[in-house]
C-alpha cells in the first residue's frame, strides 16, 4: 500500500504521516519531500519541469520499494503543483 499526501509548504504532511503511522501502528516508511529533493533531486529546481521530474522520481523510488521491501505502508509527502502549472 502506498499513501501520499498531498499539501502545500508547511501544511503539515510529515507530522500527519507519523501521526498516522504511530495511531494505527503501521509498519510503515514516511519519506519526507524536502529530504527526498535534497537528497535525491538537489540537482532540481522549483521551475514547472523540474517539480514534475521530482514527482516522477518520487513515483519510481516508491515503486521500488513497494516492490523490493517486506514493508508495504509507505507514507509520501509532496508539495501540490500550483494550480496554474497543471494546464
Amino acid at each position: 500500500m502506498l499513501i501520499q499526501l498531498t499539501g502545500l509548504s508547511g501544511a503539515g504532511k510529515t507530522t500527519l504521516g507519523y501521526l498516522v503511522k504511530k495511531a494505527h501502528g503501521f509498519k510503515a516508511e514516511v519519506i519526507d519531500g524536502d529530504e527526498f529533493r535534497s537528497h535525491l533531486c538537489r540537482d532540481l529546481s522549483f521551475s514547472k519541469n523540474d517539480r514534475i521530474e521530482n514527482i516522477r522520481r518520487l513515483g519510481f523510488v516508491s515503486e521500488l520499494l513497494v516492490k523490493k521491501r517486506e514493508l508495504r505502508q509507505y507514507l509520501l509527502q509532496s508539495t501540490l503543483l500550483n494550480k496554474q502549472d497543471q494546464n
